[in-house]
């Protein structure tokens, strides 16, 4: 859902009115989940059951009501049935939870002048197809949406809106094609044949309303939001990042503010995604307020450990490089390219993310070897759960926007100047270093002292002929600087990404962490 579709919801959000103390009662949430990964008429997906499963999860110990639709039961029918008796439910200071994880797609506006680019966006079910009958009505426009959140917000009820659906555009980088991407969740431009929602009438043009609602985006309306391998299954980053930042919050007892939870779902996606795409969050409630009240019941939280072994898929010949990367630890060698890891290809003696980077060229074995291990060293970072830090690559001066938005994590050509900004959580410490593509770490800031932690961290960087990607690994840490300055100081430049890595997560009580890849071209 884009830029029309965030008008339209922004506008259709209503305040919320106070009540008399004796009447208010404990806040209840509402959820609708849809997961589609069938589509009969069109491409079909694999990681969309995976995010309404996951989110499921993560908000099962504090939910009132929720409905789980995936596939074939997911239809526009039993979609806005469900909606509709939900928000009847609903009463005021209550928090409807809406997501959804399938195809998106684009079409001729109904209503003209509505949309700034002369389109509508879409939500498609199931069973959706543009040229018959009555599968052209199997989706939902962005105005219809926009509707049912001004019906729910005239009652003073809260709405979340996550989409993890994309429309039309391109990726941040283009995508190796020795990886087997899993592809995106766009269908494009639909003309609709004998459009069974023909007689539908939409909404006139927007007029302004007053915050009551968080809309997550997956990508920004240019971008196209792929699906990826997230501990060896297929998930929209956006989605597992959004299930993620719950499950913490109903661990500890109570949510971040609205605007701190739209931040770090932003920054969580773009550190798993490495800057593929960019999610929009756009925060209509009040921003110091907690994103979802909880009701003081004791919730008892699952985590899913991630897989251990790094999955490599070998490019057939290679020789002696490609027997190097079956001897390696921590190394399980896989037939099937979608699910992979990571792509070797010993004739070019190139290593390949699964996001489709080549993140190390030139390899030999002992490069080889480095290589892998920083890639499992990422994976680590990231399957700790802890919450994301804002990090971005931006014009020199620049100040990086809300959830590293305005990064530019595009590849760039030698000589290009950037600032790297990482902004840790008040009151913590922070460690940057540098993972070369081949492993070798190189320390960019230590903790100054304990008692001074920075509120920014801001260097200038100069892109440089490199044979991969670097990336840089940020923590925001408690414990001793001293402690955490000796240990940097044993490995700088060493060829050790995993043991710095598990060195600063079990020893000094991390807090958050960042992630950027420097892509040249």
């Amino acid at each position: 859902m884009h830029g029309p579709t965030r008008r339209a919801l922004a506008a259709a959000a209503l305040g919320l009115p106070s009540m008399p103390a004796r009447a208010q009662a404990l806040p209840r949430l509402f959820a609708l989940l849809v997961g589609i990964d069938t589509y009969p008429f069109i491409r079909a997906l694999r990681g969309c059951v995976n995010d309404a499963r996951a989110i499921e999860t993560a908000v099962r110990p504090i939910v009132t009501r929720m409905t789980v639709l995936l596939d074939a039961e997911a239809t526009r029918g039993t979609f806005l049935r469900t909606w509709d008796a939900m928000a009847a439910e609903a009463r005021p200071g209550d928090t409807l939870l809406i997501t959804f994880s399938g195809h998106g797609g684009q079409e001729p506006e109904r209503r003209r002048g509505n949309e700034a680019d002369g389109r509508d966006e879409t939500l498609i079910f199931h069973a959706f197809s543009p040229r018959r009958q009555p599968n052209n009505a199997e989706r939902i426009i962005d105005d219809e949406l926009g509707e049912r959140f001004a019906r729910s917000g005239a009652r003073g009820v809260r709405s979340i809106f996550l989409a993890d659906s994309c429309h039309a555009g391109t990726l941040t980088r283009s995508m190796d094609r020795r990886i087997e991407a899993l592809g995106d969740r766009s269908a494009g431009m639909q003309q609709i044949e004998n459009d069974m929602l023909a007689g539908l009438d939409m909404p006139a043009a927007e007029a302004a309303g007053q915050p009551n609602l968080l809309f997550i985006a997956a990508g920004q309306e240019n971008q196209l939001v792929p699906e990826m391998m997230i501990d060896g299954r297929p998930h929209g980053a956006t989605s597992f990042s959004f299930a993620q930042a719950i499950t913490r919050a109903v661990a500890a007892g109570g949510f971040p503010t609205s605007d701190a939870f739209a931040r770090e779902v932003v920054a969580a996606t773009r550190a798993r995604a490495d800057g593929r795409h960019h999610p929009l969050a756009e925060n209509r409630l009040p921003p110091d307020q907690p994103l979802i009240r909880l009701s003081g019941r004791t919730a008892h939280v699952t985590t899913v450990p991630p897989s251990a072994a790094l999955r490599l898929y070998v490019l057939p010949g290679g020789g002696a490089l490609a027997a190097a990367a079956a001897a390696l630890p921590g190394v399980q060698i896989t037939a099937d390219r979608a699910t992979a890891d990571a792509v070797l290809d010993a004739v070019r003696a190139e290593l390949v993310s699964g996001l489709g980077d080549v993140v190390a060229a030139q390899l030999d074995p002992g490069a080889l070897a480095g290589a892998v291990e920083k890639l499992a060293a990422l994976r680590l970072v990231q399957a700790r759960g802890l919450p994301a830090m804002e990090i971005g690559l931006v014009p020199r001066g620049v100040p990086l926007a809300p959830g590293g938005a305005n990064s530019r994590d595009e590849r760039h050509a030698p000589g290009a100047e950037f600032d790297l900004v990482l902004r840790p959580p008040p009151g913590c410490a922070l460690v940057v270093v540098a993972l070369a593509a081949e492993g070798t770490v190189r320390v960019l800031s230590t903790p100054k002292s304990s008692s001074a932690p920075q509120r920014e961290f801001r260097r200038g960087v100069r892109v440089t002929p490199l044979s991969g990607v670097a990336h840089a690994v940020g923590l925001a840490v408690g414990g001793s600087a001293a402690e955490v300055q000796a240990l940097l100081n044993t490995l700088d430049r060493s060829r050790a990404p995993l043991q710095v890595v598990r060195a600063l997560l079990s020893t000094n009580r991390p807090q958050a962490f960042a992630l950027l890849g420097f892509h040249v071209a």
